[in-house]
Order: structure tokens, then C-alpha cells, then sequence
């Protein structure tokens, strides 16, 4: 199991499916999400926003 701070291979394949990104723009992108907000107090959809 993954932690609250990990992507599962399922989570990331679901992002880049959504977003059209790659896997590294999907994980920059999520990195960026979490410096930005570290308790991870950000919407699904506002992450999807963020890397589209």
C-alpha cells in the first residue's frame, strides 16, 4: 500500500489517461500540487485543471 504522499501505477495511468499527459507531466505536476499544498487540500478536479 501506498502512502497518502505516493501516486498508485493506477492513479497515475487514470491521470494520464484523463489529461493527455505523460507520465513525468502528470508526476511534475502532482509534485508541484503537493508543495503547493501539503496536506493534499486540493479538489480532484483542480488537480486535473492544474495539469491540463
Amino acid at each position: 500500500m501506498t502512502s497518502t504522499h505516493e501516486l498508485t501505477k493506477a492513479q497515475i495511468d487514470n491521470l494520464k489517461a484523463a489529461t493527455g499527459n505523460s507520465e513525468e507531466a502528470v508526476l511534475g505536476a502532482y509534485a508541484a500540487m503537493k508543495n503547493k499544498y501539503p496536506s493534499g487540500g486540493m479538489a480532484e478536479e483542480q488537480f486535473l485543471e492544474m495539469i491540463r
